[in-house]
């Protein structure tokens, strides 16, 4: 995950983050508590990982990242 606050972009680690495994609700409760504490005022998110090659489990992730971090004005998605 590479998040950009107001200053250069900086990444780490998080436990797997993958859409196709993970529901909406653990979605949501991963998110908040490993990327939102962290990041509440991020305005742009890179996000890079498993299981984000479909279009439905990539509209999840999108969802559940805006939710956590609703400041966000530039956000992608890609897979590995």
């Amino acid at each position: 995950v590479e998040l950009t606050p107001a200053g250069p972009g900086r990444r780490w680690r998080t436990p797997g983050i993958n859409p196709s495994y993970l529901s909406d609700d653990d979605l949501r409760t991963l998110l908040a508590r490993e990327v939102a504490p962290h990041w509440a005022g991020a305005k742009a998110l890179h996000f890079y990982g498993a299981g984000c090659a479909a279009a439905a489990p990539r509209a999840r992730l999108e969802t559940a990242l805006r939710a956590a971090l609703p400041g966000l004005e530039a956000l992608s998605i890609e897979h590995d």
